[in-house]
């Protein structure tokens, strides 16, 4: 609930746009937990042929999938678009703004914070942005076999990095909103943990 304990009136168009950005966001969390192992050692350690090609289609398969759940994430507002405003965080910020969910500062701060991840991403050794787009674009919206592993475009630690600081970003965000409209969506964080899913599978007799 809001300060008063009503709850706000927003757009049929912000909401779906809020929820788009959570689900995204949880799908990356999700994916990123499922791959981080496969962007080790897992795959090395895989000795039998089969298994090793495997591991590596699993790897590549996960790691396209997170890059374009991060690329939604990412993508700039998209007027003219087929299924209008395209669902980001950009998106977002700016309907939060122009219904007055949240407050001028608020909308500044998470601006700032966003640009801020964005900049700050591979430590600013390279564009990891324009990295994550152009691996959409040629890796993900072409191809779907790739000729070249996606982590060959951008250091794994990096997208791992970068997409954890993301989802930081959305809890952040979610609290935010759910603070300012009185309306709650699902728990990110607490369902957004895939870890369980390799304890559970390596557990396995």
């Amino acid at each position: 609930m809001t300060a008063s304990g009503t709850i706000m009136q927003v757009s049929e168009k912000f909401h779906a746009c809020r929820v788009l950005v959570h689900d995204d966001a949880f799908e990356a969390q999700i994916t990123l937990h499922m791959v981080l192992p496969l962007l080790k050692n897992v795959v090395r350690e895989l000795k039998r042929d089969y298994l090793y090609k495997s591991g590596v289609f699993l790897r590549r398969s996960l790691t396209r999938y997170l890059v374009l759940a991060l690329f939604r994430l990412i993508d700039k507002p998209n007027e003219s678009g087929a299924t209008g405003v395209t669902a980001s965080i950009s998106s977002l910020l700016e309907m939060a703004k122009a219904e007055k969910v949240l407050t001028d500062d608020q909308i500044r701060q998470f601006t700032d914070d966003f640009n801020e991840i964005k900049s700050e991403g591979a430590q600013g050794e390279y564009d990891l942005v324009q990295a994550i787009r152009n691996l959409r674009t040629i890796q993900v919206a072409h191809s779907l076999i790739p000729k070249l592993d996606p982590t060959d475009q951008v250091w794994a630690h990096d997208l791992a990095d970068f997409a954890e600081a993301i989802f930081n970003f959305v809890v952040d965000l979610e609290a935010a909103l759910e603070k300012a409209t009185g309306i709650t969506l699902t728990d990110l964080r607490e369902n957004a943990d895939a870890g369980q899913f390799w304890r559970a599978l390596t557990s396995m007799k």
